[in-house]
Order: C-alpha cells, then structure tokens, then sequence
C-alpha cells in the first residue's frame, strides 16, 4: 500500500487524464514541419516539454533517457518541446539557435520550438513547477494516459510501467 501511495505521488494523476492531444502546428529544430496529433500516426506517443530554459536539464535528462530505453522502438513516437512563446521576438532565433547545437542531429526532426499557441500545452501539463519538465504519455488515439514532471531519477520508475503496459496492448 505505501509504495502505491508513492508511485501515484511520484506519477501524476490529474484533471487531464484523457484529454487530447493539442492540435499543434509548428516547426522541428529540422526545419521540418510537424503537426500534431496528425504526425504521430496512431502510435503510442511520448512528449518531453518544458516551457523556461531551467527546465533544461531536467528535460535533456528525460529525452536522453527516453532515447536511451525506447530509441530501437517502433511503437513508441517521441517528441520534445521547447515552449517559446514568452521569449521576446528578437532572441528568439539566437534561443532556437542554441537548443539546436546542444540537440542531437538524430532527434531534430522530433524536437519542436513552439513560438506560439503553447496554451493548449500549458494547460495540459498543469503546471505547478515551470522550471520542471512535463512528460506526458498518449495513447494510440493521441489521449493522455500518464504524465509526470519533475527529474527523471524521481518519476521514471512509474511512468515506464505505464509505457511497457501501452506497449503491450495489441
């Protein structure tokens, strides 16, 4: 009972489960056009996000854990989000410019900077922590099954159990 109690401490459970998927039009550090929920072609999908530039670490940690356990996955799309909206116009290009250099080559194409219309994120993620990352889990139908936030060394645990459970489902 007690390490229930802690993994749902640890594993976010909110307002949000089974809510979609925001309608998304935006642009991969790629320069690739990405709309979601479109581009996750019915796959389970997983989104890295973090809205101010401390979240940084936390989200370059979850990314690199997620590619670490789920790179060789076909069944599971993955992307990252930089939310973009309150830095000012004329630093963004030089921000953008940035997290490309520091993003691998191999995840561009997944890696959104979201300039605009990050709302529909910020209420998703229910943010009590800005500085956190949110990493939310859809289902094949682009619903949010899980989400969590926070460093990955304290909410990975649970939140791979609800991967590997999505991952089996037929």
């Amino acid at each position: 009972m007690i390490g229930q109690c802690v993994q749902a401490a640890v594993l976010a459970v909110s307002i949000v489960l089974g809510a979609a998927m925001p309608h998304t039009d935006a642009e991969a550090l790629s320069g690739k056009k990405i709309v979601l929920p479109d581009a996750v072609n019915g796959r389970p999908t997983i989104v890295v996000i973090g809205f101010t530039k401390r979240s940084q670490s936390q989200t370059s940690a979850w990314s690199a854990q997620l590619t670490k356990d789920y790179a060789n996955e076909p069944r599971l799309q993955r992307y990252s989000i930089a939310v973009l909206d309150d830095v000012p116009s004329l630093i963004r290009g030089m921000v953008t410019s940035s997290i490309s250099r520091r993003v691998p080559k191999d995840q561009q194409d997944t890696f959104i900077v979201l300039t605009h219309d990050a709302k529909p994120w910020r209420d998703l993620a229910s943010i009590t922590n800005a500085d956190d990352a949110y990493v939310i889990l859809f289902d094949d139908t682009a619903h949010v099954v899980a989400q969590t936030h926070g460093s990955v060394e304290e909410a990975y645990a649970p939140l791979q159990k609800e991967i590997q459970a999505l991952l089996k489902q037929p």
